[in-house]
């Protein structure tokens, strides 16, 4: 690496890490962001939808009819979206998540109301509306509306009240200052990791890393450089094509490990099973206290990672129905169909054994479709496929496909918790913790996840023989049944 570029590098940490940032278009945005939150996402929807590969690829025409048909959650005439939220990163789980979307002709509390089956209530000032599907809709004002998870009324009133005081503190340090990157990309998602690493499993993780070994590298001196790693931002810019970044923040400079930190932070996102191939062939630039990996994005890959943050979507498009009828049933059947796609396509890859995290995804996204008006065999079916990718998921992960446990007929929306580490430190099987024999936990995971091949197989084979019956059901008619079961590899912006 250039000293040049060493330059370029710790100029542009200068500007972008420095200062106060100057009033914006996000402001309003930011106060939705409490100090306790440490994970922060905006997406600038009106830009990436004008970009030359949104007007090519037709996102705007996609993002409509997908919200509309039910798979998709972006309202049309949404300008901005926003999703803050508290993750515990030693066990994955959110303690609170909140997705605020920004534009014209969002659907009011009525509408929403009447689609939920519910009524408008009062949190905090604000008209809320609670759904089954466990969360809070919010409306925060005719152009603001929030989506609140899961629905703890004690934790909505909590953050309602933060988002309207004058006094609102606003994000943490960490993600206020990585926000600044919203003033250069439509795109940027940050996680706050100050103080969240512990030292001991640190040096432990170190030591499990194969890369790491393989390059003879100081365990200690490198699990001491990783306990205090500040947060990680990714950004992505569209013109005729996605260019991402991702940025790792130390508390000193990565420089002394540079022939290791980029392919221990990959091997890291690999155990985690968030393979994003693409970053193999990135770029890396060291600044002083940061690494940056900069590359193309594939639009799947892309929509992966917005999938991550997934909600459930607003109401106020669709009458109510008023029993079980086909179009609803289409709906609900095609968004099953385009989770399950989209997980397909990561069978075709070389690290597919890398990718628990995405199953879960595809999981919450079947969880977080509108069940009403769909004939109850199939959102049996649905939910049952979602059941199934989470014990792929967790076979991915090294925990074995318990084949009795998934033949309980017993189904339920649930407020679904991600199995993110973000960091990669042992979080998957629940019973396995952090300790000195974590190289051996690891081999034993391989282990698992390599014999449980078949049982994986399995499951798909079971998931494509319920929705081929649920299908052709419906759709007797087998020239209209492959027409509807037809799908769009690129069918929307991800969540």
């Amino acid at each position: 690496m250039s000293a040049r570029f060493r330059l370029l590098v710790a100029a542009l940490a200068l500007v972008l890490w420095s200062g106060r940032a100057p009033a914006g278009p996000n402001d309003e945005l930011l106060k939705t962001v409490p100090p306790t939150a440490n994970v922060f996402a905006l997406f600038d929807v009106k830009e990436l939808l004008a970009s030359p590969i949104g007007q090519k690829a037709g996102w705007i025409q996609k993002t409509d009819e997908n919200y509309r048909a039910g798979v998709g959650i972006i309202p049309p005439g949404t300008d901005r979206l926003a999703v803050s939220g508290q993750l515990n990163l030693a066990g994955g789980a959110w303690a609170w998540k909140a997705a605020v979307l920004e534009g014209q002709g969002l659907p009011t509390p009525a509408d929403v109301a009447a689609r939920e089956k519910g009524e408008v209530d009062e949190v905090a000032g604000f008209p809320v509306v609670l759904s089954p599907r466990r969360a809070y809709f919010v409306g925060l004002s005719p152009a603001r509306q929030a989506v609140f998870q899961p629905a703890s009324r004690a934790d909505l009133s909590a953050w309602a009240r933060q988002s309207q005081s004058p006094a609102a503190q606003g994000p943490s340090k960490y993600l206020a200052g990585a926000v600044k990157w919203a003033q250069t990309a439509p795109v940027v998602i940050s996680v706050d990791l100050t103080d969240s690493i512990d030292p001991v499993t640190a040096r432990d993780v170190a030591g499990s890393l194969f890369t790491v070994i393989d390059k003879n590298t100081n365990l200690a001196a490198f699990g001491k450089f990783l306990s205090k790693t500040r947060g990680v931002t990714l950004t992505v810019k569209a013109t005729d094509h996605l260019q991402a970044s991702v940025r790792v923040d130390f508390a000193e400079s990565p420089i002394k490990f540079e022939k290791v930190v980029k392919a221990a932070f990959l091997e890291i996102l690999d155990n985690e099973g968030a393979a994003v191939p693409e970053m193999e062939k990135w770029e890396m630039g060291l600044g002083d206290s940061s690494m940056i990996l900069s590359g193309t994005l594939s639009p799947e890959s892309f929509g992966r990672i917005v999938g991550l943050f997934s909600f459930p979507k607003a109401g106020g498009e669709m009458a109510e129905p008023a029993g079980p009828s086909g179009p609803a049933t289409k709906r609900y059947y095609l968004g099953v169909n385009a989770a399950i796609e989209d997980v397909r396509q990561l069978s075709k890859e070389s690290r597919y054994e890398k990718t628990a995290l995405w199953h879960e995804a595809a999981a919450r996204k079947i969880e977080h479709l509108d069940p009403r008006g769909v004939d109850p065999t199939m959102v049996e079916t649905g939910l049952g496929v979602a059941k199934r990718l989470r014990a792929m998921a967790g076979s991915l992960r090294g925990v074995p496909i318990d084949a009795a446990q998934l033949q309980s007929t017993q189904y339920a929306y649930v407020w679904a918790q991600p199995a993110w580490g973000l960091w990669g430190f042992p979080l998957g099987p629940t019973n396995i913790s952090a300790n000195t024999n974590i190289p051996q936990v690891q081999a034993q995971i391989g282990k698992v996840v390599a014999g449980d091949v078949k049982n994986r197989q399995q499951l798909w084979e079971q998931i494509s023989g319920d929705m081929s019956r649920r299908g052709r059901r419906w759709w007797p008619n087998t020239k209209t049944f492959k027409e509807t079961s037809s799908l769009d590899a690129t069918r929307s912006l991800g969540p």
